[in-house]
């Protein structure tokens, strides 16, 4: 996470390109010897931190974006991928001096699509062991424009929209499906995990399933979605299989 700090008084810089690391708790640390004070006077400062896999800033010398691309990981099979596809803002302002540690809100300015299978009639078990799933026509990067609001205002999912622009040419995303057997009651309550930029679908392919073995192997089956995808939303499709086609109970 790269961390800008200014002077809530005026609004000058105090230091930019502050880079920490998540510590796995719920916090951050810093790198050996990089610590920060408050300004003199212990003055009221004003935080920006942002978290994407793309800012090549330089620690200590790179000033606050006016505008940072972000694009996702097309491959995100893999934690790491998946991890690194995320896009964060988070904002404090008008804080006071404290030694305590100070909690930061950040939101996740990207959609995160949840999505799990379950073999209907005609499908066994056996059919979903080895298959590929992708969704489709995701548009890959965003522009954002990390203005200096508050956590309030980003809280607003009209206001985190107004940062973004979302570019790229359309491509697929492809992901590990998470699968439950036929007999299982209902969905149960684990999900694959994928990030995308927000955008509009309407009727395009969403989403590809290919068997690759069993008495289905070399079908494809697809799925058309008419929504909006929002900043911030999580959206998780249940999805009941066929040989013929799947739907879809969208959350």
């Amino acid at each position: 996470v790269s961390n800008a700090i200014d002077e809530t008084k005026d609004g000058t810089s105090w230091f930019n390109a502050w880079e920490l690391t998540a510590n796995g708790s719920n916090g951050f640390t810093h790198k050996a010897g990089d610590v920060k004070y408050y300004p003199g006077q212990n003055q009221n400062i004003d935080l920006f931190a942002i978290h994407g896999n793309q800012l090549h800033f330089t620690a200590g010398t790179t000033e606050f974006p006016t505008s940072v691309s972000h694009t996702i990981y097309t491959d995100q099979t893999t934690t790491d991928a998946y991890v690194k596809s995320d896009l964060l803002y988070g904002t404090l302002k008008k804080q006071a001096h404290s030694t305590s540690t100070i909690p930061v809100t950040f939101y996740h300015m990207l959609s995160k699509i949840e999505v799990v299978l379950k073999p209907g009639v005609g499908v066994r078990d056996a059919d979903l062991a080895n298959i590929s799933i992708n969704l489709l026509n995701v548009k890959p990067t965003v522009t954002f424009v990390p203005k200096k609001l508050t956590a309030v205002e980003l809280a607003t999912q009209g206001t985190r929209a107004n940062l973004l622009t979302n570019t790229g040419n359309p491509t697929s995303v492809k992901f590990t499906p998470t699968k439950v057997e036929k007999a299982t009651d209902g969905y149960g309550t684990q999900y694959s995990e994928v990030i995308i930029p927000p955008q509009s679908y309407n009727g395009a392919d969403f989403m590809s399933i290919t068997f690759n073995s069993g008495g289905l192997a070399g079908t494809t089956l697809y799925y058309q979605l008419t929504k909006d995808l929002l900043s911030g939303y999580v959206y998780q499709f249940n999805i009941l299989v066929s040989p013929t086609t799947f739907t879809l109970s969208p959350s």
